[in-house]
């Protein structure tokens, strides 16, 4: 009975060894692959950000070379209006001061609005920013745009931080608000000096770009969903595995190499501890209680040795 009590102990013990072993590889493992997974996406999500980098990018170079041909073609407009009309500076910036359209601005408007009418790069807004002029105005200010109604209003807050790139391009991700702008919008502007009148003005596009980075977002989130799909699929089904072929190994191993010798020590140590000294220990070389067996081997005999030699005292 009390065999058996000692075996159902020591199933126990190597049972809960087992395990604990495979639970150890299992979240081993399962942590491997959750950080191969979070690196993946992270990855993912870069190539994300580089392609609408890209995509902004290329937009800004196309609008700007695009338009500075047309700027080109406005300044010598404005030019040509002011030397046929023979005025000076100062009577076109009398119209500033008075805060009136000029011919001059009126034939602009119209230039600027046929260009964004023709859908060049689905352009919704183009005009020129001339800089403060005091004591006229202190702040930035449409003195040509494509919608004439913009005309001498001051640049809208969110416009601003457009004219402190250094790039010549900003994305405004809540769009133009204060003109009715919502959504991803490109803003491009440039520096074009106006020799006519002594000032550098910045004429400026605004393009939507929400559909493009839509697009965007769209495909990688599809393809993002396809490989979290087949990352669970394969998680699961190697969890799955590693935990059969984990467990079946290591309770063969664990029992052909530890437990089932120790039972055999257990069981022989037991019978002695009974009064049976003729138990046999089979040792095996090369086994990992080889040298284990062999000392209780020893052990034995050196007991029947002084039994017997206790019992021809006798």
């Amino acid at each position: 009975m009390g065999s058996e009590s000692g075996y159902e102990k020591r199933k126990n013990r190597r049972s809960r060894i087992l395990w604990q072993i495979t639970f150890l590889v299992l979240t081993v493992f399962i942590l491997s692959a959750g950080l191969t997974w979070y690196f993946s996406r992270r990855a993912t999500n870069e190539l994300v950000e580089e392609s609408k980098k890209e995509l902004i990018r290329t937009e800004a170079r196309n609008m700007s070379t695009t338009f500075s041909f047309t700027t080109d073609l406005l300044t010598d407009i404005v030019a040509g209006n002011l030397s046929a009309e023979g005025k000076d500076p100062a009577s076109f910036l009398k119209h500033l001061n008075e805060k009136t359209l000029s011919p001059v601005q009126l034939e602009a408007n119209a230039y600027v609005k046929r260009t964004v009418d023709s859908g060049i790069f689905d352009v919704v807004e183009s005009f020129v920013v001339l800089p403060p002029q005091p004591p006229v105005f202190t702040d930035p200010m449409v003195f040509v745009s494509s919608n004439e109604d913009r005309v001498y209003e001051s640049i809208p807050e969110s416009l601003k931080p457009l004219y402190e790139q250094e790039s010549g391009y900003l994305l405004l991700k809540d769009g133009v608000p204060e003109w009715g702008l919502k959504g991803e919008h490109l803003a491009v502007f440039s520096e074009t000096p106006f020799s006519e009148i002594g000032i550098t003005v910045n004429p400026t596009t605004i393009k939507p770009l929400g559909d493009q980075i839509e697009y965007i977002n769209d495909f990688y989130n599809d393809k993002k969903r396809d490989i979290d799909i087949l990352m669970m699929s394969v998680i699961i089904s190697s969890v799955f595995w590693l935990f059969l072929i984990t467990y079946v190994i290591l309770r063969y191993l664990i029992r052909t190499r530890i437990t089932q010798p120790i039972d055999e020590l257990s069981d022989a140590a037991e019978r002695v501890m009974d009064g049976d000294l003729d138990v046999e220990i089979v040792v095996k070389k090369g086994e990992e209680f080889e040298d284990l067996k062999r000392a209780f081997s020893e052990m034995l005999k050196s007991i029947r040795m002084i039994m017997a030699r206790a019992f021809e005292e006798d």
